[in-house]
């Protein structure tokens, strides 16, 4: 059943998701074709016109919009939360043979799988937007691809095995975070729904504010704690870093659950 309840959730964000996906790529194209007009335009046009200026916007706009796709993402994900879990079809929800962890979870492992996807999606586009911006200068096709190919061969010779600890203990922690995030928006949405009679969203997006204020203010004394230590390791800092994250993965998503399963008026 919870992998139902898995199929259910990725089918009903795919749409959102395809067109978050659809519009970092369209941006990354925008600004790339945007940039490389400018390029072209410092080379040929000494003094400003009007279509240097309009792709100098556009390109502004590429930007913001290739950023707003992530945020947009994160918006959707608080409104899904909130229909699948705290409107009619949150009431059918609770009525089916699955465990309040089974229900919560399958929120929380969708809605991290689509922000990464959308993360990836946004650095493949960044990606795009430069090369298409610089690929039109001279002598790009001679010099980009051997440098290229030898950065890579650098890099391949210098990854030693702890290197590669670093890479992994890197990602381990990227993901965790996300899970924590998804946690902090689950328990902000719980929060909205259940303390506010007007406006749940609305208040879900206030509780959302709080606990981030609340978060930085602990994160800030800690880094400043830790801050006296001058030989502090990369393993120390990544690991703390990521028990940090599970404290407040474990701290949102607790209080959520009892919440939804103990206080909300559900079936």
């Amino acid at each position: 059943m919870f992998r139902k309840l898995l199929k259910h959730e990725f089918r009903a964000t795919r749409g959102f998701l395809g067109i978050a996906c659809a519009a970092a790529i369209g941006s990354g194209l925008l600004g790339g074709a945007s940039l490389r007009y400018l390029t072209y335009a410092a080379e040929t046009q000494p003094d400003a016109n009007v279509s240097i200026v309009f792709f100098a916007l556009a390109l502004v706009a590429a930007f913001l919009a290739l950023f707003t796709s992530c945020i947009a993402m994160l918006v959707m994900q608080v409104g899904r939360f909130y229909n699948s879990r705290f409107t009619d079809e949150g009431y059918l929800t609770f009525t089916l043979p699955v465990s309040g962890h089974q229900i919560l979870l399958s929120s929380l492992v969708s809605g991290v799988v689509n922000v990464i996807i959308v993360w990836l999606v946004m650095v493949v586009s960044f990606f795009l937007l430069i090369y298409l911006g610089v690929s039109g200068t001279p002598g790009f096709a001679e010099e980009f691809w051997p440098e290229l190919g030898e950065f890579f061969r650098r890099l391949g010779a210098e990854i030693r095995m702890h290197h590669v600890g670093m890479i992994l203990e890197t990602i381990l922690v990227a993901l965790v975070s996300a899970v924590a995030e998804g946690c902090v928006i689950m328990l902000s949405v719980t929060l909205g729904a259940l303390k506010a009679k007007k406006h749940k969203i609305l208040a879900a997006f206030g509780f959302y504010y709080l606990i981030h204020v609340v978060l930085s203010i602990l994160s800030t004394v800690a880094m400043a704690r830790f801050a006296f230590y001058q030989d502090f390791e990369f393993y120390l800092e990544m690991g703390i870093t990521g028990l940090g994250a599970l404290v407040i993965a474990a701290a949102c998503y607790f209080p959520t659950h009892y919440l939804v399963t103990r206080r909300l008026n559900l079936p």
